[in-house]
């Protein structure tokens, strides 16, 4: 059988694997099973397994400063990535069959996807993502306010102002 400072000498000498000695005293309290301080046979394959499936796997990804959120996403992103890809094969495959142009239904998918882009863009651009009535509320707020400052009225006479327009607002 082999003792814990066997085991520690065989995997580093031997195999070149690191681990360290508080670790490897664990895992190997955890395998001697009958605790004669030895590991039979059957306790070493148990111990060997489980360092490779235990031990390294967490190694490496604590030394990686990798989390399981961060792998999960990149494969989630090569995954979506092969099925773009598989998708515009087949689309381009069975644009073939239909024989339909591919020069237009790609500028057709270009032009649709750069307006709803542009769109997007001009609207973060301007500081307002909301529908064209709440604009024209949110001027004519503005407006009044802007004409409450040039005219220097005061904060009684910009209530009386402001509920003239709303008066004839109402009125159209």
């Amino acid at each position: 059988g082999l003792t814990c400072s066997d085991l520690s000498h065989m995997l580093e000498n031997e195999l070149g694997l690191h681990v360290p000695k508080p670790e490897l005293q664990r895992y190997f309290a955890m395998m001697d099973i009958n605790n004669d301080g030895v590991l039979q046979c059957e306790e070493f394959v148990q111990m060997i397994r489980f360092l490779m499936l235990d031990f390294y796997p967490h190694h490496i990804l604590k030394h990686l400063n990798l989390t399981l959120r961060q792998i999960t996403g990149f494969v989630l992103m090569i995954l979506a990535g092969i099925g773009l890809i598989f998708f515009l094969v087949t689309l381009v495959v069975g644009l073939f069959k239909t024989g339909a142009s591919l020069d237009s239904l790609l500028h057709s998918g270009f032009v649709g996807t750069f307006g709803v882009v542009g769109k997007r863009l001009s609207d973060q651009g301007i500081g307002f993502e909301d529908t064209m009535q709440n604009l024209e509320v949110k001027l004519e707020a503005m407006l009044g306010s802007a004409l409450v400052l040039v005219l220097g009225l005061s904060k009684e006479m910009e209530e009386v102002f402001m509920g003239v327009l709303k008066e004839v607002e109402s009125a159209f």
